[in-house]
């Protein structure tokens, strides 16, 4: 009797958890580029400085912008790097096992004589663009 229930609760119990789902999130440290360019290091970004860098020196050591804004007086470059793993399990054992990313940005303001104004290494919001994000930093400027 005692083997018999043992057996039907084993079966209950895969049962079960063939038909459930679940996820789990793993973090791990940023690595692997899942997007864009390579990562740009801050070590990098902090050899040009505002007023003493030039449009022309930025565009050599980093290449053409992924976007520009307000007349191509901003540049912005985005990369985004894999930060963790969201494995998603679902009925019947299918599941899934998703790269979860974490996007860079890095943004260059020129003054009207092509020389560096400012700049900011910063990362897009998890429910906002990079876009979005870098419109508003070009906006938080022109507001103050």
């Amino acid at each position: 009797m005692k083997c018999t229930r043992s057996i039907a609760r084993g079966f209950i119990l895969i049962a079960l958890l063939l038909v459930s789902s679940g996820c789990l999130y793993i973090p791990t440290p940023q690595h692997s580029i899942m997007h864009g360019r390579g990562m740009i290091a801050q070590e990098a970004i902090q050899e040009f400085r505002p007023g003493a860098a030039t449009r022309e020196e930025i565009l050599l050591r980093f290449g053409e912008p992924d976007a520009t804004l307000s007349n191509q007086s901003v540049f912005v470059y985005t990369w985004t790097r894999t930060q963790g793993y969201l494995f998603i399990g679902g009925a019947g054992g299918r599941g899934a096992i998703v790269d979860v990313g974490h996007t860079s940005l890095l943004l260059m303001e020129f003054d009207e004589r092509n020389c560096l104004k400012r700049v900011e290494l910063t990362s897009a919001g998890l429910f906002s663009s990079a876009m979005e994000k870098a419109s508003a930093w070009v906006l938080e400027k022109t507001e103050d």
